[in-house]
């Protein structure tokens, strides 16, 4: 994984194509619309000679390039900063379980620290403590905070979690 600065020649199109890679990710603009000629076109009118990435490499190389980029603007934003951590779970569009884990600090700026699938485990008390103590550890390891708060739902489970 490399961050945009830990490229080895940090050419001008390296920093376009992470800098597109961004846009795209950030948009939920297709993949496809990489290959449209207009979109082509407009790429050469604003740098000529540019080729820009194909579908894979975005999906790849750049998508880790962007995760590895904005983790580490997160826990520069973040560092030694006391937060709330934040737990939730529900089930996505297949009806499969999620726990979605985000820290906030006191000046409303937040971070998405974990998605997890907990299938093949019970939702009790139990696993869910287990796994916010999991989470909170995670998060004063990497993002160098002090979690002092939980905020959760009031599920059965949760609250006996609690």
């Amino acid at each position: 994984h490399r961050d945009l600065h830990s490229f080895p020649t940090r050419r001008s199109s390296d920093l376009i194509d992470l800098q597109l890679a961004k846009y795209f990710f950030a948009t939920n603009t297709p993949f496809r619309h990489l290959e449209h000629p207009e979109f082509k076109k407009l790429m050469q009118i604003l740098r000529p000679g540019y080729e820009n990435p194909n579908r894979r490499t975005l999906a790849t190389d750049l998508l880790d390039m962007a995760h590895v980029s904005l983790m580490s603007q997160c826990k520069r934003q973040f560092d030694r900063e006391t937060v709330t951590l934040a737990m939730d779970g529900w089930s996505n569009v297949h009806n499969d379980p999620i726990i979605c884990v985000t820290i906030m600090n006191s000046n409303g700026q937040y971070a998405l620290v974990s998605i997890v699938d907990p299938s093949g485990h019970p939702h009790t008390a139990e696993y869910l403590q287990n796994f916010a103590k999991l989470e909170i550890t995670k998060c004063e390891e990497e993002f160098k905070v002090r979690v002092s708060a939980i905020v959760t739902d009031n599920a059965a489970n949760v609250t006996k979690m609690r």
